[in-house]
């Protein structure tokens, strides 16, 4: 993705985003997968954490493959 983001082919939309319901929606997403190997997914994010400005597209994604590359 980052190589794509570099060479101008992907389009960045940052705006207000919430990094904790990001990181709840990748969590929702790997449960299957975590399931399936017994392995237990947990996020500790301060309650009162600000806003960041980021593409949330592009940051779930980027969460997504690591998180998804970890449990493989």
């Amino acid at each position: 993705l980052l190589s794509r983001i570099e060479a101008g082919e992907v389009l960045i939309t940052p705006r207000a985003t919430v990094f904790a319901d990001v990181v709840t929606h990748i969590g929702e997403q790997l449960l299957p997968l975590c399931e399936a190997q017994q392995i237990a997914f947990h996020t500790d994010l301060p309650p009162d954490l600000p806003p960041i400005w980021a593409d949330h597209d592009r940051l779930a994604q980027m969460l997504l493959n690591l998180a998804g590359n970890a449990l493989r």
